[in-house]
C-alpha cells in the first residue's frame, strides 16, 4: 500500500517538474485534494467496468472490465454521476457498474468521469 501511494507522488512529481509547476492544491470537503495532472495527459478512454476494490485513503477505485482491470485514481476535478444526479466519490462500492471516462499520464489512469450504473 505504501509503495503505491510513494509510486504515485513520484509520478506525480515527476509530471510537476518535468512541466515546471507545481499541482494545484484544492481541498475538498473531506474529497482528493489534487488537481489530476495534465501535462503529457493521453486523450480520455471510456470504458464500462465493475468496481472490485475502492480505497478511500489514497482516492483510488479498481475496476475490472471485460478483459483488462484499471486502478482509477480520483481528483478533485473528478465527475461522478448516478443517472442524472450527482454522486461523490463515496458512493463507489464493490460490484457498482460504472462508466469511466480517464485518461492516462505516465503509467496513472486518472478518472475525469465516473457514471455509477443502477
Amino acid at each position: 500500500m505504501n509503495r503505491i501511494i510513494q509510486s504515485m507522488f513520484a509520478c506525480l512529481f515527476a509530471v510537476c517538474a518535468a512541466s515546471g509547476a507545481l499541482a494545484q492544491l484544492g481541498g475538498g470537503k473531506g474529497g482528493p485534494s489534487e488537481s489530476a495532472p495534465a501535462v503529457g495527459a493521453s486523450p480520455s478512454t471510456k470504458v464500462a467496468c465493475t468496481v472490485t476494490g475502492v480505497n478511500t485513503s489514497a482516492f483510488t477505485f479498481d475496476c475490472q472490465g471485460a478483459t483488462k482491470s484499471w486502478t482509477c485514481n480520483v481528483y478533485s476535478t473528478t465527475v461522478f454521476a448516478l443517472g442524472s444526479a450527482g454522486a461523490t466519490f463515496y458512493d463507489l462500492k464493490v460490484g457498482t457498474n460504472v462508466n469511466v471516462a480517464f485518461h492516462k499520464v505516465g503509467t496513472l489512469f486518472a478518472a475525469d468521469n465516473v457514471s455509477l450504473q443502477t
